[in-house]
């Protein structure tokens, strides 16, 4: 009897803690006009003559932008199976981020991307030195947060992403990859 009590404990408290429970969670994906403007007299703005109207930048972009923790990708620490259907671009960064945190093979990462990318995954696996950089890389990453997905060209998506590091540092990196296909008719 005592057994069976012990046993039940440690059952609900597995389940309070979130452990059995956990599942994956993605931000919810949508699309809407953006218009974004830039004011073209900050220091080392790119002229972008096409796109200057007055005395700023103006792009009208279809996509959707996050604000505060809105955009978190969901690590495997915090319950991620490590595995999607791809049917989001979210979801298909979020795989992104498992890969680049636990590591894999060189095949883990070309399923991700399509046949335009295997120079960068060639390069990426090239030599052991590469390997191990790459990979060190990814292990230093501890979170990601989308902050803008627009259409870029044809299927391709661009992502801005802020890339949180083990160090505390953060640095906004795009992604830009026909795997985060937006699909819009």
């Amino acid at each position: 009897m005592k057994f069976m009590n012990l046993f039940t404990w440690i059952f609900v408290a597995s389940i309070c803690s979130g452990d059995v429970l956990a599942s994956d969670a993605f931000p919810v994906f949508t699309t809407t006009p953006i218009n974004i403007t830039i004011p073209a007299s900050i220091p080392g703005c790119a002229n972008d003559i096409g796109h200057l109207i007055g005395t700023n930048y103006v792009y009208e972009l279809d996509g959707q932008m996050f604000s505060h923790d809105k955009g978190h990708l969901q690590t495997v620490a915090e319950g991620f199976s490590g595995k999607t259907d791809e049917s989001t671009p979210w979801k298909t960064l979020t795989e992104l981020l498992a890969f680049y945190q636990n590591g894999g093979s060189k095949n883990d990462l070309a399923a991700l991307y399509d046949e335009t990318s295997t120079n960068f995954i060639n390069l990426m696996y090239g030599t052991d030195e590469m390997k191990g950089r790459f990979q060190a890389f990814g292990h230093s990453i501890v979170g990601m947060r989308i902050i803008l997905g627009c259409k870029y060209s044809d299927n391709y998506i661009a992502a801005y992403v802020r890339m949180d590091y083990k160090d505390g540092h953060h640095d906004i990196t795009p992604f830009f990859s026909p795997r985060l296909e937006l699909n819009i008719k």
